[in-house]
């Protein structure tokens, strides 16, 4: 069979799985604090690597997420925290392991432990839950966690906000950004907590929107020309026939 038929394939396969990455972008460009995928391809050279003789075929490179901020957007809601500046949240599952936002849904279970919307339970600097008990509280900028009863105020915590590396994470099937368990993490500095915002997708619509046309375009060029090939190759072999 023809090589081109193979580079053709290779190409149709990558731009497949461009286009189920780009979906899942505009699926989610409105969900608060949803980071977006990307994808990078390389060309495979054969006949001794010359580009400019030899055929290529194309190979997936690296599946990354996004790691750059959203816009934050007001809210008024003083169980939203959204972080300004650098970092993530660190959170665990109930299995205790973590995974990272840039935004919170605060609650308290029926424990007076801090958790976020989903469930998971909200990591303090010190590796710990973080226990308010039943009193009303508040975040300040620096992330400390104060407790009010009445008049008096005290620190029960602060929350733990820490820098990820970009080629480290990945994503679990539940949507999060987690790294491995083992990897250790440097605590975040250049950050703060804004109580009453949600850090809003960093997916641009528009971009994503003309990512995904243009990319089932290339597809659809790209089934057509194998097609065509196909075609071709049928039409040589009945005439040697």
């Amino acid at each position: 069979m023809d090589v081109s038929l193979y580079a053709v394939m290779s190409a149709a396969k990558q731009y497949g799985l461009l286009h189920e990455v780009n979906t899942n972008n505009v699926a989610n460009a409105n969900t608060n604090g949803f980071k977006q995928g990307r994808v990078s391809f390389k060309a495979l050279y054969l006949n001794g690597g010359d580009a400019i003789r030899s055929t290529s075929f194309t190979e997936l490179n690296n599946v990354s997420i996004d790691l750059t901020s959203g816009p934050l957007a007001f809210t008024g809601n003083n169980a939203h925290l959204a972080i300004s500046g650098s970092g993530f949240f660190e959170l665990a599952d109930l299995e205790g392991n973590r995974y990272y936002r840039r935004t919170l849904t605060v609650m308290k279970n029926a424990d007076g432990i801090l958790i976020n919307a989903d469930g998971g339970k909200i990591i303090g600097e010190d590796g710990k839950d973080i226990d308010i008990g039943d009193a009303p509280f508040k975040a300040d900028p620096a992330g400390n966690v104060i407790v009010m009863a009445g008049e008096a105020t005290q620190i029960n915590g602060r929350l733990k906000v820490v820098e990820l590396d970009p080629t480290s994470v990945f994503q679990r099937s539940s949507g999060e950004i987690s790294v491995d368990q083992e990897t250790p993490l440097l605590p975040a500095k250049e950050y703060t907590i804004a109580q009453g915002y949600q850090e809003a997708s960093n997916v641009n619509s528009v971009q994503a929107m003309a990512t995904l046309v243009e990319t089932q375009k290339n597809y659809d060029m790209a089934a057509k020309t194998m097609g065509t090939i196909k075609a071709m190759h049928k039409t040589s072999n009945s005439i040697l026939e």
